[in-house]
């Protein structure tokens, strides 16, 4: 007998670019990476541009600023993409 699939708002994050217009994206998923953590975003739905080739799944490395707050730090190596990549991809594989 298959699961029934409960579907929940999803978690967007705003971020803020160069010219100070909002950037939205989507919480794909979170999780621990060699003692760090990180989050996998894409843009929403709303804001998502899907005329460019661009990927769109971003990785962010999360870290803690003194007042507690997070910071979101674009991960661009290609080896660390590849390796959160491949983790997410078991990640979602395995929730199904």
């Amino acid at each position: 007998m298959d699961e029934e699939k409960q579907y929940t708002d999803t978690e967007v994050i705003v971020f803020e670019d160069e010219d100070g217009l909002d950037i939205e994206m989507e919480l794909v998923d979170e999780f621990e990476d060699g003692g760090q953590r990180y989050v996998a975003l894409r843009p929403s739905l709303e804001s998502a541009d899907f005329d460019t080739d661009e990927d769109c799944i971003s990785f962010f490395a999360v870290r803690t600023d003194d007042e507690g707050g997070e910071l979101f730090d674009l991960v661009e190596d290609e080896a660390a993409i590849t390796r959160l990549a491949d983790r997410l991809e078991d990640r979602l594989l395995s929730k199904e």
